[in-house]
């Protein structure tokens, strides 16, 4: 079977898009990071709504449903978290630590938004109402979460690491299978976690019974999978 791709022209020029999320009124969701938007795609009509942050130098580059229905997003550069309805009614939420370059969110399985902050190498929590609390404990910088049943998975940007938060906040770390090959993206998958790892052309799923990390090479081994960055590109 031939895939068929259809791409959409986003009305914004060099609106640079970064990562997309569905929403609960079966839209797609995705943050335009080089004028400071928040994007929603009709998956009906193609049809394309932008809506301006209030900073739009915010950088916002991850996006994600939240139990309340509405679509919550980080701004790497704005040091902020957003939700913003499926109207377009945006409020801002600060962040405890200044400076803390949030990048990468996620639902948890407790119902509350989880994200990293990367610049700080912390993550953090905050629920439907705004509150915030974050979680130290991390030996790089973690980036680019993704949940399972029971807890929140980070890959490290700058490490060999992938690490597991539990919803009370405690971290375990788990050693890549090589050293300086930095984890960049990782999926839950058959009650493993998968991740793939940049500059090393393979995917490894790390946990396993007794936390043991074993690699999987990819068919072109020389091939960089592709990656989830700290910036856009």
């Amino acid at each position: 079977m031939t895939p068929h791709i259809l791409e959409h022209r986003i009305p914004t020029p060099d609106s640079r898009p970064y990562i997309v999320a569905a929403g609960s009124d079966g839209c797609v969701w995705f943050c335009e990071s080089g004028p400071g938007q928040i994007g929603r795609l009709s998956v009906t009509d193609g049809a394309i709504t932008e809506f301006a942050l209030p900073n739009p130098t915010c950088t916002p580059i991850g996006v994600a449903a939240g139990v309340d229905g509405a679509m919550w997003f980080t701004e790497s550069k704005g040091h902020k978290v957003g939700r913003i309805t499926l109207d377009g009614a945006i409020t801002e939420f600060d962040l405890p630590t200044p400076e803390s370059g949030p990048n990468g969110i996620m639902l948890g399985p407790d119902g509350n938004i989880w994200f990293a902050e990367h610049t700080v190498g912390k993550v953090a929590r905050i629920t439907p109402g705004g509150k915030v609390t974050e979680f130290g404990g991390f030996s790089g910088r973690p980036l680019a979460p993704t949940a399972t049943a029971d807890a929140v998975w980070f890959s490290d940007s700058i490490g060999s690491i992938v690490a597991r938060v539990d919803m009370d906040g405690h971290v375990t770390e788990f050693a890549a299978t090589a050293a300086r090959q930095r984890p960049a993206r990782h999926h839950p998958g058959a009650g493993w976690q998968y991740l793939v790892r940049a500059g090393r052309g393979q995917c490894d799923h790390p946990h396993q019974p007794g936390g043991q990390n074993s690699g999987i090479p990819a068919p072109h081994a020389k091939r960089q999978p592709p990656r989830h960055r700290g910036r856009p590109r």
